[in-house]
């Protein structure tokens, strides 16, 4: 539902505060490979994605923007996209990099950043803690000191296991119909107007139908479909993909 998408992605190396709760942080990540030719192998990736609204058929903003950072692990498909949305300024000082200058001004910056901190803590409330690590702990390095508090779950004591998990989805897509940008001058959250949520897992096997096996709405290959031209197949493709979204619910 936009005019056109830009996604910035990339790795991470993001320091943890050490196990013997010293307070200290240090760097700890795998490397692969064998001495001296080792690869470091990133902690998180990021992702910044700019949605154009240019002709204002999709609403009132201009474009939706939402910057999030994820654990270069396992995650359950039930986890809010929400819980790893991260403010801009943060993840620009990590990544050492600015995401859209041309757009993205100091006061709309700091509208995305606030509406990133709500959705944020709305995702942590909602969280199904992953059992290597809380999401909390994954973005400490990421987060001002006041806002890394909400929903957070500590290691050890099996805490884990006491998180409460999130609520049906119906519930999820009922909370993230809310507008948490304020004053943004063209410029709202991407998860104001989109469903943040992850796929179901292994999605790419039946083509995201969820019902296991093949789908019968699988996209054509190329050259399946005989001699009845590009544009019919194009819109044979079109017709399957726009199939997908509407049972994915936009």
């Amino acid at each position: 539902v936009s005019d056109g998408v830009y996604i910035v992605t990339g790795p991470l190396w993001l320091p943890q505060q050490d196990a013997r709760g010293s307070g200290k942080w240090e760097m700890r990540h795998p490397m692969i490979g064998k001495p001296p030719q080792l690869v470091s192998v990133p902690t998180h990736y990021y992702k910044v994605v700019l949605a154009e609204n240019s002709s204002g058929k999709h609403g009132q903003h201009s474009a939706a923007i939402g910057a999030f950072v994820m654990p270069n692990a396992p995650i359950d498909p039930q986890t809010p996209v929400t819980a790893f949305a991260v403010p801009l300024e943060a993840l620009e000082s990590v990544a050492g990099a600015k995401f859209f200058p041309g757009f993205v001004n100091d006061k709309r910056r700091a509208a995305l950043d606030a509406a990133a901190l709500s959705w944020q803590a709305d995702g942590r409330s909602r969280l199904k803690v992953l059992d290597r690590m809380s999401v909390a702990e994954h973005h400490a390095a990421l987060l001002p000191a006041q806002a890394a508090a909400p929903a957070a779950t500590s290691r050890g004591n099996n805490s884990s296991k006491a998180a409460v998990a999130p609520p049906a989805p119906a519930a999820q897509d009922s909370v993230q119909r809310q507008q948490k940008t304020v004053n943004g001058e063209g410029a709202v959250h991407l998860c104001d107007v989109l469903a943040c949520k992850l796929p179901a897992e292994r999605w790419w096997e039946n083509n995201g139908s969820g019902k296991g096996g093949s789908s019968s709405k699988g996209l054509p290959r190329s050259g399946s479909r005989g001699g009845k031209g590009f544009r019919q197949e194009s819109a044979m493709i079109a017709e399957a993909a726009y199939a997908d979204l509407e049972e994915y619910g936009e």
